[in-house]
């Protein structure tokens, strides 16, 4: 294991927000396994947690990190289903604070957020993007358009 591999698997035993993000700085790749496993699992598998760990959680996930546990997975779904509005918004949020790729997004809704997943910084999956769009199309009671414009969409067909 290389030293900036030690380095995040220490600051993420540690929930260090500020050593994380020296590691993410220096050029780690929140893709690339470790031992196996991704990253974020590698945070999530961690025993020790802290009001940190949510924070630390979020910069992998900002940083192009992906979730694979399958139970974490399906928050969207449960917010959804407690009645999490998708209609609500804030003026703005910067995607990647302090970091060279940092996007600021304005009128920003649940929906319009998750489309934002289809821009090249964000790093998100294609299908995930229109999956979750779809979902709070759905939760809202909106209609999806028949002209369906998620970016990448196509890659979706047959899942409706």
């Amino acid at each position: 294991m290389d030293a900036l591999t030690r380095e995040f698997v220490t600051a993420c035993e540690v929930h260090s927000v500020a050593r994380l993000r020296a590691v993410l700085e220096a050029g780690f790749d929140v893709r690339a396994p470790i031992d196996g496993a991704s990253p974020v699992t590698t945070l999530v598998e961690m025993y020790y947690r802290s009001e940190a760990f949510a924070a630390c959680l979020a910069m992998l996930l900002d940083a192009g990190g992906v979730l694979e546990d399958p139970v974490l997975a399906p928050v969207l779904a449960l917010l959804l289903a407690h009645g999490a509005r998708t209609d609500f918004r804030v003026a703005g949020v910067t995607w990647g604070r302090g970091f060279p790729w940092a996007t600021l997004c304005f009128a920003v809704t649940p929906i319009s957020y998750a489309q934002c997943g289809g821009l090249p910084q964000f790093q998100r999956d294609a299908i995930a993007v229109a999956t979750n769009v779809r979902a709070m199309f759905a939760a809202a009671g909106r209609a999806i358009p028949a002209d369906w414009n998620v970016p990448n969409a196509y890659l979706c067909e047959g899942e409706a």
